[in-house]
């Protein structure tokens, strides 16, 4: 018998840069708002634990919108390894 344990990995900044690294992160938000359309605006507490991939989705999301707003604010990003050592 094949059991499947699932574990909750947290989205942080250093993951975002990762896959920014790899794909444009507008064509992933296009995609992933095809894809849960208006359950990205939902509160985050609102998920089950079923909902890894939504909740992953919106951590997505959240930070890209505020890396948006560091750059039309102008501020310069911290590189991710640098992050908790200012």
């Amino acid at each position: 018998m094949e059991t499947v344990l699932q574990v909750e990995s947290p989205f942080f900044r250093e993951q975002y840069n990762a896959i920014v690294s790899l794909a444009d992160r507008e064509k992933i938000a296009t995609a992933l708002t095809g894809i849960y359309g208006e359950a990205l605006a939902e509160p985050m507490d609102s998920l089950s634990e079923d909902d890894a991939d939504l909740k992953l989705a919106r951590q997505f999301m959240s930070i890209l919108k505020n890396v948006v707003e560091m750059e039309r604010n102008g501020q310069q990003q911290v590189p991710a390894e640098n992050a908790g050592s200012q």
